[in-house]
């Protein structure tokens, strides 16, 4: 029904920006109302508009959104959430391996990695390297995030695919 409302007004020439906009905005307030009552379906929806207007790659919003929810419990029950860097720290990690990285992915791709492998790994790490740094422990893990980006696998889209499809 709603496409072909939309399809209607548009070949008849009755739809502008300025009306396409505020149909948006009637969208996102049905949309909050959707995020209270169906969380699941909300974000289904969010990560497929997305991936329409964005392929599957993150923008900052999106990523933050999805770094937000990743954690680990250390080997003294403690619960550490992320986000472990700061955006300039993602901004400088990306920069200084951009040139290992396939060309299609963004900061915002390498931001999501880092944080899923620092969440699912960290542990492990200070196991295998217990002198080790904090320092020398995040190197080991901007490794293993061009390591995982360039796994071919899915040469394009891995961090997208791990967690939004």
């Amino acid at each position: 029904m709603y496409i072909k409302m939309i399809d209607e007004a548009r070949a008849k020439g009755l739809t502008s920006e300025k009306i396409m906009n505020a149909s948006i905005a009637d969208v996102e307030d049905l949309l909050k109302q959707i995020k209270e009552a169906h969380p699941d379906l909300y974000w289904w929806f969010i990560k497929r508009q997305h991936e329409h207007l964005f392929g599957c790659h993150y923008n900052e919003n999106f990523g933050m959104w999805r770094i937000e929810q990743m954690h680990y419990k250390d080997k003294q029950g403690v619960v550490h959430h992320a986000p472990h860097w700061t955006k300039d720290q993602y901004r400088a990690a990306y920069d200084s391996v951009k040139a290992k990285l396939p060309a299609t992915y963004n900061c915002w791709d390498f931001a999501v990695t880092l944080e899923m492998l620092y969440s699912d790994n960290i542990c492990m790490y200070r196991a295998w390297w217990p002198e080790a740094t904090d320092a020398q422990l995040e190197g080991k893990v901007v490794e293993a995030a061009v390591n995982y980006l360039n796994d071919d696998d899915d040469p394009d889209c891995k961090i997208w695919h791990r967690f939004e499809k």
